[in-house]
């Protein structure tokens, strides 16, 4: 833990993660993770490039906890002449 910050707009706590697996560090050395201390979900990550300080900042914005979704929404909207494809057994 690295100490409380803000991060996209809420107050969070940085943390600075480093995957245990030598496999999972050739590909990320080094994660830098805020987590809003209001609703204790991911607000911002810094994941680090191989090979030196390059990163990237994914910033989250808007984060709702179980939100209300209508049934429609897990209601694929298929056009009536889509061919249906089964695998074989």
């Amino acid at each position: 833990m690295l100490g409380e910050e803000k991060a996209a707009g809420r107050n969070a706590v940085k943390l600075e993660l480093t995957p245990k697996s030598e496999e999972a560090r050739k590909q990320v050395p080094k994660l830098d993770l805020w987590v809003s201390t209001e609703i204790w979900q991911a607000v911002q990550q810094k994941p680090y490039q191989t090979g030196g300080e390059d990163y990237r900042i994914f910033t989250y914005t808007d984060v709702t906890l179980n939100p209300k979704l209508a049934d429609k929404a897990f209601k694929l909207d298929i056009p009536k002449k889509t061919k249906r494809v089964f695998p074989r057994r």
